[in-house]
Parts: C-alpha cells; sequence; structure tokens
C-alpha cells in the first residue's frame, strides 16, 4: 500500500491493449482488411495497433471500438478490458512479448555472427 491508502491498477502496454482490441475483433466476427476499410487506414497499420507496435492513444482506441460495433460505453460497462485480463491472467501479453524478442534475437544474432565472419575474412585477406 502506498502512503495515500489506496491499490494502484496496473500499467497495461500499447501490446496489451492491441491484443485486446484483436480480441474483440475476432469476437465480432470482422477481419483486418474490413476495420481498417472503416478505419480509413492502411491493412498493415491495423497489425501494428493489434501487436502492440503503434501507439494507442484514446482517439484510436475510440475508433477502433468504433468500427467494429462498439463503443467506449459497452466496454466500460460489461468489463470487457477486466474479463480480458482476467482470462488470459495478464500472462498472454508477456508470453507473447518474450517470445518475439526471443525470435528476434536469434534472427540478429545470426545476421551479427554472418557479419563478424565477414569482417573478420575480410581483415585476413589484407594481410
Amino acid at each position: 500500500m502506498n502512503k495515500w491508502n489506496f491499490v494502484r491498477r496496473p500499467t497495461y502496454t500499447n501490446a496489451t491493449y492491441g491484443m485486446f482490441l484483436r480480441y474483440l475483433r475476432e469476437k465480432q466476427g470482422l477481419t483486418m482488411k474490413k476495420v481498417a476499410k472503416k478505419l480509413g487506414y492502411p491493412y498493415g497499420k491495423i497489425g501494428y495497433l493489434e501487436r502492440g507496435e503503434h501507439r494507442i492513444t484514446m482517439d484510436v482506441y475510440e475508433r477502433y471500438l468504433r468500427a467494429i460495433g462498439l463503443s467506449m460505453r459497452t466496454v466500460q460497462q460489461l468489463n470487457l478490458f477486466d474479463k480480458f485480463i482476467s482470462e488470459s491472467d495478464g500472462l498472454v501479453p508477456f508470453a507473447e512479448f518474450q517470445k518475439q524478442v526471443e525470435e528476434y534475437t536469434k534472427e540478429k544474432s545470426k545476421e551479427f555472427g554472418s557479419l563478424e565472419n565477414k569482417k573478420g575474412e575480410g581483415s585476413e585477406r589484407k594481410k
């Protein structure tokens, strides 16, 4: 407990909100292309939003909800976000993020290793 004696809500990342938006879109039976068309966004931006690679502002969040046929009020009244978090137990976003980081690290280490080998070969030729 802090000195003001209230419980702080956890801070959620763009990835968490993105996964929540994807969850809602899929529950509504919509494709990313349909949502992109309704929002007037390029198809790829929906993917960025849902993966948390793009900042999700309140404006974007509200527009996205309207595009999938929901409102902020509905989401709040039905506690949909809290239900999503409790279903995923808060572990899904981190687990997916961790997996993505591991895959990215492996790819980059392979690239870096091949660059180091080429660099080493080049220096040997000069000698």
